[in-house]
């Protein structure tokens, strides 16, 4: 089974609901097709597809499991030494971390965020790496609240701005009949539905325990 998800999800939320599922199914063989790109189903690139957009294709089989809330984090080591970026008119004085080439995670965000390649100090199209590059205290970047809100070393950076985008589950049509393609979609559907349910906002204390910083602006 090729299953194919953008790189956050297959890194991040992907390995621990088929660690369950291939515990129960021993015998079906799994793939992931880690790749912000749509990889067109109806070409046979993967089996079932988890995707940040409502599917088009016509052949397509698709379910809408819900939003998932993504927001701005920092780590505790970035907040130390910079601040805390109060206002967006201040992210000239921040590191922001974001997209080198490929920005159409941005355009497909509700609402769009006003902000351009040359705003981002560290780049990167890989979605994974910006997560690990915010964890490491390289900068100011984005993750699903549904993570950012549980790490106590992370600080949520103007809360009050949370943007959101669709996550569905497609599969061809013409594999719904087929039983280990159901079961791998039975199995995501629930996994992911329960991973976006557990999003429990972010914190607002966690603000008031970041110390002073040493400077206020990147060098």
């Amino acid at each position: 089974m090729r299953i194919t998800a953008g790189e956050y999800v297959s890194v991040e939320v992907l390995p621990k609901i088929l660690a369950s599922f291939a515990r129960d199914h021993p015998a079906i063989e799994l793939e992931v097709l880690a790749s912000n790109r749509n990889e067109d189903l109806l070409l046979g690139r993967a089996d079932i597809a988890v995707r940040m957009a409502r599917p088009t294709q016509r052949a397509l089989v698709a379910r809408r499991l819900g939003i998932v809330r993504i927001a701005l984090y920092a780590h505790r080591s970035y907040i130390e030494r910079f601040g805390v970026l109060k206002s967006p008119a201040d992210r000239a004085a921040h590191r922001l971390i974001g997209f080198d080439l490929d920005a159409h995670i941005l355009q497909t965000s509700r609402p769009a965020p006003d902000l351009r390649r040359d705003d981002f100090g560290f780049r990167t199209d890989n979605v994974a790496v910006q997560a690990a590059a915010v964890r490491a205290g390289v900068g100011i970047g984005a993750l699903h609240v549904a993570h950012g809100s549980r790490d106590p070393e992370l600080v949520p950076i103007l809360p009050q701005m949370i943007f959101e985008r669709d996550v569905w589950l497609a599969m061809h049509e013409d594999l719904r009949r087929v039983r280990r393609v159901r079961l791998v979609f039975d199995a995501l559907a629930e996994g992911l539905t329960r991973y976006l349910e557990s999003d429990k906002g972010i914190s607002e204390p966690a603000l008031q325990a970041v110390p002073s910083p040493s400077t206020s602006a990147i060098e």
